[in-house]
């Protein structure tokens, strides 16, 4: 089960990627982020960050690929699901930026949530990259 949002963000790659990768801040950008920190002091391959988001206990989640400056992927299990998350930016030009987030269900119980989950996973990643839209374009 594979999940997949686009938002194009009237703002620089750079700050765009500087703010997806300031993990300690995420709640002050998305509602469905709760609290966020990072274990250590640079977000890269092999980082780990604890995410809470409502409705759900924190999370530890792994990064398992990282390209720098462009997209990293990480990953978290919970209740016999994993979840693998991806963030991918692309450069328009100057001033414009495309923002795609992908999550993918993995797990016995994949099938059996997927009635209960499918429009609220749907919601949670439109709600993300509306939250880092509206964030990275009144900076």
């Amino acid at each position: 089960m594979k999940f997949e949002h686009e938002i194009t963000i009237n703002a620089s790659f750079d700050l765009v990627w500087d703010t997806i990768i300031d993990i300690n801040n995420w709640s002050q950008w998305t509602p469905t982020v709760e609290y966020s920190s990072l274990d250590g002091d640079t977000f890269s391959l092999g980082s780990i960050a604890t995410i809470k988001q409502p409705g759900t206990p924190a999370s530890k989640w792994k990064v398992t690929a990282f390209s720098n400056r462009d997209s990293f992927t990480w990953d978290s299990a919970q209740l016999g699901v994993r979840m693998i998350a991806s963030h991918e930016i692309r450069k328009i030009d100057e001033s414009h930026t495309i923002n795609i987030l992908s999550l993918e269900l993995k797990g016995f119980l994949t099938f059996l949530l997927w009635p209960i989950l499918k429009r609220k996973i749907e919601n949670i990643l439109s709600a993300e990259n509306e939250g880092l839209k509206l964030y990275c374009e009144n900076q």
